[in-house]
């Protein structure tokens, strides 16, 4: 069987990099305010706007506007001519606070409620694997015609197969 691998490059001025450059720009302030804040940000562009959005904790205050503006300028998209224009493009931003079901996830505070949650999620995990075994020992019984009709009668929330 053959492999093929593909790759993508991109410069500077790509979209996908510029967003990418913008998110790290924000976190970047955000850690110079308060070294404890936690950013998700997300940033997507087209040629006439920016959208930057995401959940952000923190007790630092940053101009996100002007992160976005300055970052696109200094990649080189600074007037007119270029077709996109960092100092006038329209940015609409949609950041809201951490929601408490993320950051329990990371609240030092909130260790034990974190390591419950991974003992349930460890506790149902082994319960489908015992339901999968279970149910592979059923069809290793089966001849290949019994297996299609038992598969068949199964409701779909507990197939596996």
């Amino acid at each position: 069987m053959r492999n093929l691998i593909t790759s993508e490059s991109v410069t500077i001025g790509h979209p996908d990099k510029m967003c990418d450059l913008i998110a790290d720009n924000i976190l970047d302030a955000y850690l110079k305010k308060d070294e404890n804040s936690r950013c998700a940000v997300e940033v997507m562009t087209t040629s006439k706007k920016v959208i930057v959005s995401g959940e952000v904790t923190s007790k630092g205050i940053v101009n996100v506007e002007k992160i976005v503006r300055k970052t696109i300028c200094d990649i080189g998209y600074d007037n007119d001519l270029a077709c996109y224009n960092g100092n006038t493009i329209p940015i609409e931003i949609i950041m809201n606070t951490q929601s408490p079901d993320i950051s329990i996830g990371v609240n030092k505070k909130d260790i034990a409620a974190l390591k419950a949650e991974e003992e349930r999620i460890a506790r149902e995990q082994k319960e489908k694997e015992d339901k999968e075994k279970e149910f592979q020992a059923i069809l290793d019984k089966m001849t290949p015609e019994e297996q299609f009709y038992y598969i068949k009668e199964i409701p779909t929330k507990d197939a596996w197969i």
